[in-house]
Parts: C-alpha cells; sequence; structure tokens
C-alpha cells in the first residue's frame, strides 16, 4: 500500500497546529504564562502557520474527485456521509468537459444516496476515462434500439473501465438513464 503523502502531511500538520495552540490556550487558562516573551509571540503564529500548511496540504487531498470514497471511508465511514457532506463532497477543480457533461455537476444531488447503497452493498466508485464514455454512448447505439444520451450511457462506461476485472460468464445490468435530446449528436455523425 502507497501512502497517500498529502493526506500524511495534512494530518500531521494539523495534529501539531492543534497540539501547540491547545498547549498555548491551556496554559493561557491555567493563567501560566509562557517561558518567554519571545516563544509567546513566536508559538501562536507558527501554529496558525501549521493550520495553513495542513489547509493547503488538503487540497492535494482532496483535488480528486475519485477521492470522495475514500475521504468518506477515513473521516466515519462511507454510510451516511452526508452528515459530513464538506468533508467528503467538493465541486470539480478547473473546467472540465466531457461528452457526458450531465455528471460535471458542482456537487452531485444524489451523492449520498449512492455512497450509502455502494457502503451497504459492498460496493465502490468506478472512475471512467473520456475515451470509456465516447465507446460506451457508441456501443450504446450501435447494439441497442435506446435514444440513450451520453450522460445516461456513463453506466455502461464505468463497465467498459473495469473490464478486465469482470468475469466472462458474469452477469452485469446496466441501466441507461437519459434520453437523447434532439440536438444531441449521435456517435459518428
Amino acid at each position: 500500500m502507497q501512502p497517500n503523502f498529502s493526506l500524511v502531511f495534512f494530518t500531521t500538520l494539523a495534529g501539531m497546529a492543534q497540539g501547540l495552540i491547545f498547549f498555548i490556550a491551556t496554559l493561557k487558562l491555567a493563567g501560566n504564562a509562557l517561558p518567554n516573551d519571545f516563544l509567546g509571540f513566536l508559538a501562536l503564529p507558527i501554529g496558525i502557520l501549521l493550520l495553513g500548511l495542513s489547509l493547503i496540504a488538503s487540497f492535494f487531498h482532496l483535488g480528486h474527485p475519485e477521492r470522495a470514497w475514500r475521504a468518506a471511508a477515513a473521516t466515519g465511514g462511507t454510510a451516511n456521509a452526508g452528515a459530513r457532506w464538506a468533508e467528503c463532497m467538493w465541486p470539480w477543480e478547473g473546467e472540465l468537459t466531457s461528452l457526458a457533461d450531465g455528471i460535471l455537476d458542482d456537487e452531485t444531488y444524489d451523492w449520498v444516496a449512492v455512497c450509502n447503497a455502494m457502503s451497504d452493498s459492498g460496493g465502490s466508485p468506478v472512475v471512467a476515462s473520456e475515451q470509456h464514455v465516447v465507446e460506451a454512448y457508441a456501443l450504446a447505439h450501435r447494439t441497442t434500439d435506446i435514444d440513450v444520451s451520453p450522460t445516461g450511457s456513463a453506466g455502461l462506461a464505468g463497465v467498459l473501465a473495469m473490464r478486465d476485472s469482470i468475469a466472462d460468464d458474469e452477469r452485469v445490468v446496466v441501466v441507461f438513464s437519459g434520453v437523447r435530446r434532439h440536438f444531441m449528436a449521435l456517435p459518428n455523425e
């Protein structure tokens, strides 16, 4: 297992900052002064600096959508992750484009139910490439009479992405959840 260094830095820096600030607060509440004024003037800014650095490290960890599942698991479990919304769901970074543009919501409205269902069933998320999205849309139109949209065929893209882990005799159900609108091009048009 490879450690996620951004998470290691985040937890280490945040723990150091919290410990230092807690130590300063405890001394102040107990009426004790810090050993010298220099330390008093230095300790709080260092604590705040450590908190800032831990925040930056957290962005490198949570800056990728596929890490939401791991973030939910690490912050109390994937079941009922909605109670920790800000720790588990965040908007995409940067400008994104996809043939399946309906999956590019800032924050998906149904992620809590999906996360709970994956947790209850022992499932896990699948991250499909844009090439898989394009291939799935074309395959859906080539092999069915369903007029599915690119977003609606994204589940098939997930199956294509994990094809190597699906046995040849295994049955898989794919739900086409969106209809192609008249202004959407058909594959190979």
